[in-house]
Protein backbone atom coordinates (compact mmCIF):
# COMPACT_ATOMS: atom_id res chain seq x y z
CA UNK A 1 0.00 0.00 0.00
CA UNK A 2 1.10 3.54 -0.62
CA UNK A 3 1.96 5.84 2.22
CA UNK A 4 -1.01 8.06 1.29
CA UNK A 5 -3.35 5.07 1.56
CA UNK A 6 -1.86 4.12 4.94
CA UNK A 7 -2.40 7.69 6.13
CA UNK A 8 -6.03 7.58 5.01
CA UNK A 9 -6.64 4.27 6.79
CA UNK A 10 -5.01 5.53 9.98
CA UNK A 11 -7.20 8.65 10.00
CA UNK A 12 -10.34 6.55 9.46
CA UNK A 13 -9.31 4.37 12.42
CA UNK A 14 -8.72 7.42 14.62
CA UNK A 15 -12.09 8.98 13.75
CA UNK A 16 -13.99 5.74 14.36
CA UNK A 17 -12.15 5.13 17.63
CA UNK A 18 -12.80 8.64 18.95
CA UNK A 19 -16.43 8.78 17.81
CA UNK A 20 -17.71 5.40 18.96
CA UNK A 21 -19.98 5.84 21.96
CA UNK A 22 -19.75 2.30 23.25
CA UNK A 23 -17.96 -0.87 22.29
CA UNK A 24 -19.49 -1.24 18.86
CA UNK A 25 -18.21 -3.27 15.97
CA UNK A 26 -15.49 -0.92 14.68
CA UNK A 27 -15.32 -2.57 11.25
CA UNK A 28 -19.06 -2.12 10.80
CA UNK A 29 -18.76 1.56 11.74
CA UNK A 30 -15.91 2.03 9.25
CA UNK A 31 -18.03 0.49 6.51
CA UNK A 32 -20.94 2.78 7.34
CA UNK A 33 -18.76 5.89 7.37
CA UNK A 34 -17.36 5.01 3.95
CA UNK A 35 -20.80 4.05 2.57
CA UNK A 36 -23.84 6.15 1.67
CA UNK A 37 -25.44 5.69 5.12
CA UNK A 38 -27.39 8.78 6.20
CA UNK A 39 -27.82 8.09 9.90
CA UNK A 40 -27.06 11.26 11.84
CA UNK A 41 -24.15 9.97 13.88
CA UNK A 42 -22.58 8.45 10.76
CA UNK A 43 -22.87 11.77 8.92
CA UNK A 44 -21.21 13.46 11.91
CA UNK A 45 -18.37 10.92 11.77
CA UNK A 46 -18.05 11.48 8.02
CA UNK A 47 -17.85 15.25 8.60
CA UNK A 48 -15.13 14.71 11.17
CA UNK A 49 -13.30 12.41 8.78
CA UNK A 50 -13.42 15.05 6.03
CA UNK A 51 -12.01 17.66 8.43
CA UNK A 52 -9.26 15.33 9.61
CA UNK A 53 -8.30 14.45 6.03
CA UNK A 54 -8.21 18.15 5.12
CA UNK A 55 -6.10 18.78 8.23
CA UNK A 56 -3.72 16.04 7.04
CA UNK A 57 -3.29 17.82 3.70
CA UNK A 58 -5.69 15.97 1.43
CA UNK A 59 -7.50 18.18 -1.11
CA UNK A 60 -11.29 18.22 -1.46
CA UNK A 61 -10.94 16.34 -4.74
CA UNK A 62 -8.78 13.62 -3.18
CA UNK A 63 -11.09 13.35 -0.16
CA UNK A 64 -14.01 13.02 -2.59
CA UNK A 65 -12.25 10.22 -4.45
CA UNK A 66 -11.48 8.16 -1.34
CA UNK A 67 -14.97 8.74 0.13
CA UNK A 68 -16.69 8.17 -3.24
CA UNK A 69 -18.20 11.64 -3.26
CA UNK A 70 -17.91 14.82 -5.30
CA UNK A 71 -15.74 17.75 -4.23
CA UNK A 72 -18.96 19.75 -3.78
CA UNK A 73 -20.29 17.19 -1.32
CA UNK A 74 -16.98 17.34 0.55
CA UNK A 75 -17.32 21.11 0.85
CA UNK A 76 -20.85 20.53 2.17
CA UNK A 77 -19.52 18.03 4.74
CA UNK A 78 -16.91 20.58 5.84
CA UNK A 79 -19.65 23.21 6.24
CA UNK A 80 -21.72 20.74 8.27
CA UNK A 81 -18.65 19.97 10.39
CA UNK A 82 -18.29 23.67 11.18
CA UNK A 83 -21.95 23.77 12.26
CA UNK A 84 -21.56 20.62 14.36
CA UNK A 85 -18.42 22.06 15.93
CA UNK A 86 -20.27 25.27 16.82
CA UNK A 87 -23.43 23.69 18.23
CA UNK A 88 -22.65 20.16 19.38
CA UNK A 89 -20.51 19.64 22.47
CA UNK A 90 -20.04 15.88 22.00
CA UNK A 91 -18.87 16.45 18.43
CA UNK A 92 -16.26 18.94 19.72
CA UNK A 93 -15.07 16.48 22.35
CA UNK A 94 -14.71 13.65 19.82
CA UNK A 95 -13.03 15.87 17.23
CA UNK A 96 -10.59 17.34 19.76
CA UNK A 97 -9.68 13.83 20.88
CA UNK A 98 -9.20 12.73 17.25
CA UNK A 99 -6.97 15.74 16.51
CA UNK A 100 -4.84 15.03 19.60
CA UNK A 101 -4.50 11.38 18.69
CA UNK A 102 -3.57 12.25 15.09
CA UNK A 103 -0.97 14.78 16.24
CA UNK A 104 0.56 12.17 18.56
CA UNK A 105 0.65 9.68 15.68
CA UNK A 106 2.14 12.28 13.33
CA UNK A 107 4.89 13.25 15.78
CA UNK A 108 6.20 9.65 16.00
Amino acid sequence: MSEKNNEFRRIVDIVVECSAIDIQNREELKEKVLSQCREEYIVMMRCMLARMLAFAGFTNTTIGIVLHRTPQSIRHLLDLARDFRTHNRLYRIAEDEAVREYQEYESK
